[in-house]
């Protein structure tokens, strides 16, 4: 079932990536053969502005990295897990559309999409992305 995750972004930096807190974590489960799809949407169901998939460590999109040693945080149990890792280049970010002189956050929301080989795509989870003006670089 997707759960809901609301993240926050600054216009003038990279979201997310290898050196982020801003990744999922899937106990249990090996996602690193798996397929991505992340929608950043104007509106639940409205129009898409960025879209993320599969990529290589380091450039805009999805990768998944196994850990094989994941300690399962309830039982205790070394299960193995997936970190799901994303990236949003700041180039993307100042590209987004917004009226001249307007301070406010622009806010988008999201859904992950995930399909592991030999079964349906699912939505892994869904929310908002709040990109927040900040100062210019």
């Amino acid at each position: 079932m997707a759960f809901e995750c609301n993240f926050d972004a600054f216009r003038h930096a990279t979201w997310g990536g290898e050196d982020s807190l801003d990744y999922l974590v899937c106990v249990s489960e090996d996602l690193s053969q798996a397929q991505f799809a992340w929608s950043f949407a104007t509106a639940p169901g409205g129009e898409v502005r960025i879209r993320l998939e599969n990529a290589e460590p380091g450039a805009q999109g999805v990768h998944a990295r196994y850990e094989a040693d994941m300690v399962d945080p309830v039982t205790g149990k070394t299960v193995g897990g997936s970190y799901l890792i994303a990236q949003i280049d700041a180039s993307t970010l100042k590209a987004l559309p917004i009226a001249p002189g307007e301070t406010d956050d622009v806010v988008l929301y999201h859904t992950l999409y995930v399909t592991q080989p030999g079964s349906p795509k699912r939505a892994e989870c869904f929310g908002s992305l709040t990109i927040k003006q900040g100062a210019p670089d």
